[in-house]
Formats: structure tokens, C-alpha cells, sequence
């Protein structure tokens, strides 16, 4: 959700995809576009790599935010503005858990950002 984090996972992203990883970047469509061009490289399209974008909706407005803030560099600098940034944040491990029952991914590399997004996988792992 840092325009600063966004480039490394893209770039590990391709690691695995050029290694033959069906690769997904998971995002809010703020960030996606963002994700898109990062992947999209010459280098990246002439090798046939493919790597797919998904979008889970950003709680903007159910943690207190203005509509449209995804990521730290569209919240306006406000100490409160970050409390509900973060609170935002933690409302998107139920979608994505949603999306990690739908896909069954075999592997999910975690911002260190949000570390709350390695639970989801703490729930999955006991069911059938």
C-alpha cells in the first residue's frame, strides 16, 4: 500500500512468473493500474510472461476515509487519517480470504506491511 513496496513485489512477481509460477498480484484497483505498468515491461512481455492482477475493494469509507484513499500517498497527512488508514487495511483480510478459498493459491508472499495478511492462511490450512 506504499508506492515504495509496490515495485519490489512486482519485481518478485516476475521472478516467479518467469520461472513457469502462475503468478497473481493481489490489489485495490487504486494500486492496480500502478502493479500493471511495473509488470508490463518489454522485458517481462517478450519473455511470455504472464502475470495476473486481482482487485479486492478498499474499505475506504467503512474505516472513516475519504473515497479513493488506497494507499499511503493518496491519505492526506493527518495523524487520524493514518489510524483509519490502517484500520482500512485490516478490514481487507476477510476478502481476501474470500479470494484465497476461490483460488487456492499453493503459495501467498506477504507484504511485511501488513502481516495480518499471512492469518488468512492460518484459517485455510485446517479446512477441507
Amino acid at each position: 500500500m506504499a508506492h515504495g513496496h509496490m515495485i519490489p513485489v512486482s519485481d518478485m512477481a516476475k521472478l516467479f512468473a518467469a520461472q513457469g509460477v502462475k503468478t497473481t498480484i493481489i490489489t485495490t484497483p487504486l494500486n492496480a493500474p500502478t502493479f500493471s505498468k511495473a509488470t508490463r515491461s518489454s522485458k517481462t512481455n517478450s519473455g511470455g510472461i504472464e502475470i495476473e492482477i486481482k482487485t479486492i475493494k478498499f474499505p475506504s469509507q467503512e474505516a472513516g476515509l475519504p473515497e479513493g484513499c488506497e494507499n499511503l500517498d493518496s491519505l492526506p497527512p493527518t495523524p487520524v487519517l493514518a489510524d483509519s488508514f490502517f484500520k482500512a487495511a485490516g478490514l481487507l483480510q476477510e476478502p481476501l480470504e474470500r479470494l484465497l478459498l476461490e483460488d487456492q493459491p499453493t503459495c501467498l508472499v506477504a507484504d511485511m506491511f501488513f502481516p495480518w495478511q499471512l492469518m488468512p492462511l492460518q484459517n485455510l490450512a485446517y479446512r477441507d
